[in-house]
């Protein structure tokens, strides 16, 4: 009786310590709980009186709450079946009508919606069962007029170049042009159901693959905040391909942005679309970001602020790239553009770096540029090291927890303007059939801008023969590179004709001429200064009712000397009367189907000691009883790959 007298004034102590502690925040009750597809009854809620609601599902998948004929105001806090604040504090948005969210929750597990109003009302709660899944749909919304288009339109091809495969989760973006947002959210509702991360195993894959030249213009609509490709749900994001993707920022939001967010391929430039100060970062993943290749562009403009943030009333500020909580970069090219700040303000300016993570930063190789003049990227590494403490190299990257990582494979340059010559630079083609025209191959420097990055001229670039491009870097690029292209044809590419093109070289390169008993193709220019030889390959018999044939090893054209290095594809495939083929020195390649259909053939003798790989095929319709004959030092290498090659006669 005593024992039971103290556990009574132990349990009347406790309620009274719940009580003061109660006084504090505000009182909290709980209200019966519910389940599947359960009206309860109507709610008092009281002005500052926290109610919280248990759920309990009896079946996975996303949930419709809804509370009608209500005037909502206040907000409302999700927990899990720990108590861990899923969403907390968040706004209770609602109408005359009623408020409603959606949430995926697990069977067997307990979640928990407390609500906060801000004054007294009644309202009826209804829980419904929505899907069975979190399998993403697409919209599309139009941020110039607001207009949004549903997955259902979508699969229809309503907007040219976005084809949605809802099976295997894959968007095809292909010469896509328009003032587009595109989202992947779940079911029904635009913004996605509610979830706990941890009633996840794994992320579900969403696949945007980006084919020839897309533009997307997010000019901000009606709204504050729009995204270029976004997904809000349990989704990875995954940007492949190797098409161009351009941006032309008008609003706020992450351009690209998804709680694990991978790119791998295309080219992506983020350019303003008008006067716009921005204040976000371009890509930005809630949990992971790998980029492993392709190229980058951002354009970075300051933001004019007036607060206390950083210990000044006003300053300029720029913002990151990238942003995540843990970022992966490998052979990737990142060009980040910083514009100047007015030439007359002498006042503050800061800058994250091109890379901000909360954990850690990896960056294994590629090259990044830092477009910038001397005050932002002091500001950038004066900023970087208030935070992570680390020296200048290092500053392209922001990190709180300082695990930032940057191989020696990486190439970093900083500075405005920065010399062209560091950059990839290539032709769209090098080689064009001459035709009497100008050929002017368009420049490709990822990232850059012909005419407002660099100049492009062109020299000898009509008649055949080698012509030459020029690029020189103008605005925030320095520098020139020379680049050479071939220009082929004209009469000396006729078969037969053996004159010098240009005074200098002997036959132009893909000539064809023959010695009468065999055709070449010039594979190499030689001079007629006799400097360099030149290489030929046998392509063809000149008669086809050959007997024997001798592969030279060297031959003399107008006095240029050439090299014959290969005997091409179905070289002797007409030589029916064929007995016997030699095989010279120099010859480093046999194209397929070389000696095929060469019935009679009894012998071949290989002089070479440079071939490398006999091709599966060289030797069909060869006879058994051919034999050939290979140099004794290579007999065992060559009779291996001779026999790889098809051959089932003797090989001596």
């Amino acid at each position: 009786m005593k024992d039971n007298l103290i556990k009574s004034i132990e349990k009347m102590i406790f309620m009274l310590i719940c009580m003061i502690a109660l006084t504090g925040v505000g009182y909290v009750k709980t209200a019966a709980a519910i389940s599947d597809d359960h009206i309860f009854k109507t709610i008092d809620f009281k002005k500052g009186e926290k109610v919280t609601i248990p759920i309990r599902p009896g079946k996975t998948g996303v949930y419709c709450i809804q509370f009608t004929k209500v005037c909502f105001s206040g907000t409302y806090s999700w927990y899990n079946q720990e108590h861990e604040a899923i969403i907390e504090n968040s706004s209770l948005y609602g109408d005359d009508f009623r408020w409603i969210e959606d949430f995926y929750m697990v069977a067997g597990k307990t979640y928990y919606i407390e609500f906060n109003p801000a004054e007294d009302i009644k309202a009826t709660a209804e829980l419904s069962f929505v899907s069975a899944d979190m399998e993403p749909e697409i919209t599309v919304y139009n941020t110039e007029n607001d207009e949004r288009y549903f997955e259902e339109e979508i699969l229809e091809n309503t907007i040219p170049g976005i084809n949605w495969d809802k099976k295997n989760r894959k968007l095809v973006l292909d010469s896509v042009d328009g003032p587009y947002n595109i989202r992947f959210g779940g079911n029904r509702n635009y913004y996605g159901p509610n979830y706990d991360i941890k009633d996840f195993d794994k992320l579900i894959d969403v696949t945007v693959e980006i084919k020839g030249e897309n533009k997307l213009s997010i000019k901000g609509g009606t709204s504050s905040f729009w995204w270029a490709i976004e997904t809000a749900g349990p989704y990875s994001l995954n940007i492949i391909g190797d098409g161009t993707l351009d941006v032309l920022v008008g609003s706020n939001g992450s351009m690209i942005s998804g709680r694990d967010v991978v790119i791998d391929g295309p080219t992506i430039n983020f350019e303003f679309d008008g006067d716009f100060e921005r204040y976000r970062e371009y890509i930005c993943a809630y949990r992971n970001l790998e980029i492993k290749s392709g190229t980058i562009f951002a354009e970075l403009r300051p933001r004019f602020m007036e607060s206390s943030y950083f210990y000044r009333t006003e300053y300029y500020l720029y913002y990151e790239v990238f942003r995540a909580d843990n970022i992966s970069f490998e052979n990737t090219n990142v060009i980040a553009y910083y514009e100047d700040f007015p030439s007359d303000y002498e006042g503050a300016v800061y800058a994250y770096g091109i890379f901000y993570a909360y954990n850690d930063i990896n960056i294994k190789s590629g090259m990044i540029f830092m477009v910038a003049n001397e005050k932002v990227i002091n500001a950038v590494d004066e900023n970087a090291k208030r935070i992570t403490d680390l020296y200048a190299k290092e500053s392209i990257c922001t990190c709180y927890e300082d695990k930032i990582n940057i191989s020696d494979n990486t190439l970093i340059f900083k500075g405005k303007p920065i010399d062209i010559n560091n950059f990839d630079i290539s032709l769209e083609q090098d080689e064009y059939k001459y035709d009497g025209k100008a050929k002017t191959p368009k420049v490709i420097i990822n990232g850059l801008e012909e005419g407002k990055d660099f100049t492009v001229s062109y020299e000898d670039n009509v008649k055949p023969g080698i012509a030459k491009v020029t690029v020189k870097g103008i605005g925030s690029f320095w520098g020139s590179k020379k680049l050479k292209f071939i220009i082929s044809g004209r009469e000396n590419t006729k078969e037969g004709n053996t004159q010098s093109y240009d005074g200098i070289h002997g036959l132009q390169l893909s000539s064809i001429f023959d010695d009468g008993k065999l055709i070449y193709k010039v594979t190499k220019e030689g001079t007629l200064d006799g400097k360099t030889a030149g290489k030929v390959t046998v392509i063809g018999l000149k008669k086809k009712s050959l007997k024997k044939v001798s592969v030279k090893s060297l031959l003399t054209v107008n006095g240029v000397k050439y090299k014959v290095t290969a005997i091409g594809k179905k070289a002797f495939k007409k030589g029916k009367k064929l007995k016997s083929i030699v095989v010279a020195k120099n010859v480093a390649k046999i194209g397929k189907k070389a000696f095929a259909g060469c019935k009679k053939l009894k012998s071949i003798k290989i002089k070479s000691k440079k071939i490398k790989k006999f091709v599966k095929g060289t030797f069909k319709g060869v006879k058994k009883t051919c034999v050939i004959k290979v140099p004794k030092a290579k007999k065992k290498v060559y009779a291996k790959k001779i026999k790889k090659a098809g051959f089932k006669g003797i090989i001596k």
